[in-house]
């Protein structure tokens, strides 16, 4: 799925803030020049996601509003999609739904619920997808704007596949338990290329294949990388060799980091990069070497 089209630039951010931080993380996001701002959904932060995505559409003009991801399993579609909509209202239709099955465990102890097994979630993420797109539709026709678009990631075939077949955005994730990563192999680039595969699968006889997201969970530009590859190397119980092939990860000077993005982007077709909020100020330079 090689894609030439141009970069998009994302923050990704976990809201755990006072009003007045998440106002600057908003501001400078635009700012820098992120094409979008997404939120996390756990019930641990200090702040819900939109809530804090209605906030962002008052203090923000241009950059898109989006949840990476909300929790659908937690939530009814219409409700749900009513939520977002009005956060695509607000925002003068800047809002992205991103939408998961649901995973962490702790958010079903903190919300009283039970965690069922990935089918069940899945299959009940798969059922609401119409609910929410109609809501979605008919709430952007009443504003005159497109709808927002639809972003689903995971890590397996079922769900790959499904975002595939639905999705605007797809993003592609290491496997995960409900208390996170617990070891390397699932995130080196062999498994990249079987997730690909799943996709395409779904994405077969659409007229415009999705937009493939790559979700960095650290992208470190640094003029000492070898300090920071040692540091991942003992994180994850890997060989300092084996930290350039960790697929959430970059490290690197700017113009090295851009090279790899530039590379990854020709070989798997990632065209919108995620960053995490931490990090966004120090990789705005690779931004502008990719042309942004």
């Amino acid at each position: 799925m090689a894609d030439s089209s141009p970069f998009e630039f994302a923050v990704v951010a976990e809201p755990d803030y006072g009003a007045a931080e998440w106002s600057t993380v908003i501001r400078e996001s635009e700012e820098f020049g992120y094409d979008a701002l997404l939120v996390t959904d756990h019930l641990r932060l200090r702040l819900a996601a939109v809530p804090a995505l209605a906030m962002a559409a008052g203090v923000s003009s241009r950059i898109r509003l989006g949840t990476y991801v909300l929790n659908s399993d937690l939530r009814s579609p219409a409700l749900l999609a009513s939520e977002m909509a009005t956060v695509h209202t607000l925002s003068g239709g800047r809002a992205v739904v991103g939408l998961g099955a649901g995973w962490m465990r702790d958010d079903y102890v903190q919300a009283g619920a039970e965690l069922k097994a990935g089918v069940s979630r899945f299959d009940r993420l798969r059922a609401a997808l119409p609910k929410v797109r109609e809501v979605l539709a008919a709430a952007a026709a009443a504003d005159g704007t497109p709808p927002p678009p639809l972003l689903l990631g995971g890590a397996r075939r079922r769900m790959l596949e499904l975002a595939g077949q639905e999705a605007d955005i797809v993003s592609l994730l290491p496997p995960m338990g409900p208390d996170g990563p617990t070891e390397y192999t699932g995130m080196l680039d062999d498994s990249v290329e079987a997730q690909l595969a799943w996709v395409r699968a779904g994405a077969a006889g659409r007229d415009v294949p999705p937009r493939l997201n790559h979700l960095l969970w650290g992208c470190f530009v640094t003029q000492d990388p070898a300090a920071v590859t040692d540091a991942l190397a003992r994180r994850w119980g890997c060989s300092p060799q084996t930290v350039p092939r960790l697929v959430p990860y970059l490290v690197g000077t700017a113009e090295q980091v851009a090279q790899e993005l530039l590379t990854r982007r020709e070989r798997w077709g990632f065209s919108l990069v995620t960053v995490p909020a931490g990090m966004a100020a120090a990789f705005a330079p690779v931004m502008r070497l990719l042309g942004r």
